[in-house]
């Protein structure tokens, strides 16, 4: 059984790579969810010790592609403080 910490950075990066890549084949676009989604799938043979760790190593390779992808949204340059929204 893996725990989150298990896992090297590096096969982290990879995964989020071939997320990324596997988005990219079905989506001209994508969003958080697509990756998180996509991730979920990518790591479904892994056997972890908690839902916990299984979360915190989706979060992670979402986290890496997102990285590897290209935003084409900008983002935002000012914040709305909360009463104004």
């Amino acid at each position: 059984m893996l725990h989150a910490e298990d896992l090297p950075l590096e096969e982290i990066d990879r995964l989020g790579e071939r997320v990324m890549h596997a988005v990219n084949e079905k989506r001209a676009t994508w969003r958080h969810w697509n990756l998180a989604a996509e991730a979920s799938r990518q790591t479904m043979h892994l056997r972890f010790a908690s839902a916990e760790d299984r979360e915190a190593v989706v979060g992670l390779v979402v986290d890496a592609a997102e990285r590897a992808s290209l935003q084409i949204t900008p983002p935002e340059l000012a914040s709305i403080p909360i009463p104004f929204r």
